[in-house]
């Protein structure tokens, strides 16, 4: 089930990337699971990515 939208700027080797994503919750234990940043590797609550760090 789609929650909500938001945007997220991440500071990266790059440069500053800004995403759009979307919040899903997953069925089974309806918690809240960002997917773009799983697959991302990005920690929630971080504004430099982890290769950055």
């Amino acid at each position: 089930m789609l929650a909500s939208r938001k945007e997220r700027t991440v500071i990266t080797l790059f440069g500053v990337v800004r995403v759009n994503r979307r919040l899903y919750r997953d069925r089974a234990t309806g918690a809240p699971r960002w997917l773009l940043d799983e697959a991302l590797g990005w920690p929630a609550r971080e504004r430099i990515s982890p290769a950055l760090q």
